[in-house]
């Protein structure tokens, strides 16, 4: 087993689970396990995913007896994963041909890194519409301006990821688990590497930007201070963990034309969604 798949899923729409989940096991590398943890989802999404486990035998479903959060199933995923290389895979995204076979071959052949990703796509119901990419080699002070990985998109070491303990369980890491994970593996010495090619596509619509309230970003701004200020990146870190909060505070059309240039506008369609 050269590497697992760790998929937390909470209700949702039976369709995105559906694609996420064939987007993983239809791969050509096939030495891997999806562990997929139900976070206390109802029974209609409790018993499609009893029925998808049933199906492939490459599915292992643990299942929280009521609604945990992120960081608590993921550890649980962590804890049953037999791969020492950790992929993540959120449950309405979308990995693209080839994104399992590249992580874990990377991580394989350079062990100077603990971390790897990719450039992401972003898509909506109307199909690709734009394009994040991430510094190639990021170090501490890229964590500044903004996370330098996307969570979906990334393979760990799972050795790397318990000596750092895992995803923080609390109240207070809500919507930021994988910012504190990630300070605290370049804390202990870990480093990352970006992939250039685009090699997971991220849902990025209007549900996902309104599932963001103002609390989740003083929150993520208390983990940025506390983050900056053990890496050694205050005073200039005040600046930028206040950063969530200002950003909470602008009008919603300036926000989307502020998002839409960081994501470098839509990009040209090209065929069906995903191409």
């Amino acid at each position: 087993m050269r590497a697992s798949v760790i998929m937390s899923v909470y209700n949702g729409e039976r369709g995105q689970v559906l694609e996420a989940v064939a987007s993983i096991l239809s791969q050509e590398f096939q030495d891997f396990e999806l562990v997929l943890c139900d976070d206390g989802s109802g029974p209609e999404m409790a018993e499609f995913l009893t029925d998808l486990a049933a199906r492939n035998h490459r599915v292992r479903l643990l299942r929280n007896r009521k609604n945990r959060g992120l960081a608590f199933s993921l550890n649980r995923c962590i804890g049953k994963a037999k791969g020492p290389i950790l992929i993540r895979q959120d449950g309405d995204d979308r990995s693209r041909p080839g994104r399992l076979e590249a992580l874990t071959a990377f991580l394989e052949t350079h062990p100077q890194y603990d971390m790897v990703s990719s450039n992401v796509q972003l898509f909506d119901s109307r199909g690709t519409w734009g394009l994040m990419r991430y510094p190639e080699t990021p170090e501490p002070r890229d964590f500044l301006f903004a996370l330098p990985f996307c969570h979906g998109a990334c393979a760990m070491r799972k050795e790397a990821v318990e000596a750092a303990g895992c995803y923080l369980d609390s109240p207070r890491t809500r919507r930021c688990e994988d910012l504190e994970l990630f300070l605290q593996m370049y804390l202990r010495g870990s480093r990352g590497y970006t992939l250039p090619e685009a090699l997971y596509a991220y849902r990025e619509d209007q549900n996902a930007r309104q599932r963001r309230k103002y609390r989740h970003r003083v929150e993520e701004a208390l983990v940025r201070l506390e983050g900056y200020r053990n890496l050694g990146l205050l005073p200039e870190g005040f600046l930028w963990a206040a950063k969530p909060l200002a950003v909470g505070l602008l009008p919603p059309r300036m926000l989307e034309a502020l998002k839409d240039w960081h994501y470098h506008r839509r990009l040209p369609e090209k065929g069906g969604e995903g191409e």
